[in-house]
């Protein structure tokens, strides 16, 4: 059950050549999306400086606590998923 949802990454080569681009199910799509946000680095969309992930700044800090950094990236990951991925709700 395929919907308006295009599967990431986009074929490059089948837009120019005006093919039928693959299409995902919205489960596939919002995982897509939720895995482009952890991926991403603030800063790295010219667009929207705040898209992205906080666990790029901190990847190589030995010096963090690691019960507090878990609970900050958590709260991190739901805010950030609160505010891009409009389509889930009651995010825990």
């Amino acid at each position: 059950m395929n919907t308006g949802y295009y599967k990431l990454p986009l074929q490059v080569e089948s837009l120019m050549n005006r093919d039928d681009l693959p299409k995902s199910n919205l489960r596939d799509s919002i995982n897509q999306y939720l895995r482009l946000i952890i991926i991403s680095k603030f800063g790295e969309l010219d667009s929207d400086i705040n898209f992205g992930c906080k666990i790029w700044e901190d990847d190589f800090n030995l010096g963090t606590n690691h019960l507090n950094y878990t609970e900050e990236l958590k709260e991190h990951l739901q805010q950030v998923i609160e505010k891009y991925e409009k389509r889930l709700s009651a995010i825990k």
